[in-house]
Parts: structure tokens; sequence; C-alpha cells
């Protein structure tokens, strides 16, 4: 009896310890997984930086030819005519981010409470926990900072979106951050105004298609 009562508390323990392991297991796939999924966003955002820095390069060396070729090949012209194409592009950025700011300044908290209240009375719930929201905002954050835009991440995030509670709870969760453009600081955006910022008419027509497939009547 005492033997039998051993060996069924044996195989007690060694159920339990294989459960731990393949618990154990499954955490170290996971977090492996994550850390993978993290390398490629981040490989994939320095391509897109590494391919501005060539697109830069390339406008410079071809400034240059031109400069040669009309006889103005001192380095005081060259670099007078390098500050004032400098200028013209940080003022057609700036110009066009205040345009952003201007148009779409209606994001308030009060107003996206209600605008959801009003879904979820229709039926449209929230997808996924408030949490989770927050992740989809960061990924979005992450994808647009610095050089370039992951259209990709941005793409993958609104994929996830099933109705329009959705969508409001993620301009709710994203709030107003911070937005930088070459390490310069230019002001804090709401997610319409960071999107109108970072995306050309095309990418957003493409985001607005994929939305409006789901039945989506938010539109960026």
């Amino acid at each position: 009896m005492e033997n039998a009562i051993q060996e069924q508390a044996d195989r007690l323990v060694e159920d339990a310890a294989r459960k731990a392991e393949q618990l154990a297991e499954d955490a170290r796939r996971k977090a492996d997984r994550l850390k993978e999924e993290a390398r490629v966003r981040a490989q994939r955002l320095m391509d897109k930086a590494n391919e501005k820095v060539a697109q830069g390069k390339e406008k410079i060396a071809e400034g240059k030819k031109e400069i040669v070729r009309a006889g103005k090949t001192t380095t005081e012209k060259f670099f007078s005519s390098a500050v004032i194409a400098m200028v013209s592009v940080f003022g057609i950025k700036f110009l066009h981010n205040e345009y952003a700011i201007w148009s779409h300044n209606k994001e308030t908290t009060a107003a996206l409470d209600s605008a959801i209240k009003k879904e979820e009375n229709k039926g449209h719930n929230l997808s996924y926990l408030l949490a989770e929201y927050n992740q989809f905002s960061n990924m979005i954050e992450e994808a647009t900072d610095g050089a370039g835009t992951d259209t990709q991440v941005i793409d993958e995030v609104f994929g996830k979106m099933e109705n329009n509670a959705d969508i409001l709870q993620l301009i709710k969760s994203y709030g107003k951050r911070p937005n930088t453009w070459f390490g310069i600081s230019i002001g804090k955006y709401t997610l319409n105004q960071l999107l109108i910022s970072e995306l050309s008419h095309s990418e957003r027509t493409r985001l607005n298609a994929i939305l409006q497939k789901k039945g989506i009547t938010i539109i960026f």
C-alpha cells in the first residue's frame, strides 16, 4: 500500500516537472519570437534610413555637378546652395506639419469616449484589452520615429482593427506624442496628425481601403 502511494506521488512529481519544463520552453520560444520580430522591425527601419541617406547623397552629388556645369565651382557657392536647399526642405516640412495640426484638432478624450460609447451601443465592442491598444500605439510611434516610415508596421496595426470602436480607442490610446524630424522636435501629434505628416496621399488611400473593407467608416 505504501509503495503504491509512493509510486503515485512520484508520478505526480514527474508530471508537474514535465509541465513546468514545457511552460518554460514555451516562454523561451515566445521570448525568442518577440526578439526576432523586434529585430526585423529594427532592420526595416535601418534599411529605410540608409535608403534616405543614399537618396540624399545622390541629390547632393547631382547638385554639385549642376554647380560645376554652371561654372560655380567655389566651395562657398556650393555650400550656400546646400544651405538654401535645406532651409527650403525644412520650411516645406514645417508648413505641412502646421497644416496637419491646424486641420485635425478634434480628438479630445471626452469626444472620443462619447464616440466609443455610441459604437458600443450599436454592438461594435472593442476587440482587444485597453493595454493592447497602447502597445499598438507604441508600434506606430516606433515605425514613424527618425528617418523614414515603416508603412508595413502601420498597415499591420490597422489590419488588426475590426470596427470603428477599435479605431477610436487607438486614437485615444495614442493621445498626443512627441514627433521629431532629423532630431528636431516638431511638436506633439495626435494619431491623425501623425499619419497625415508621415504618409503620402497614396499610402493613406491604401490604409483607408484596408479599413473600409471591414466596414470602418473613419478615414485618415
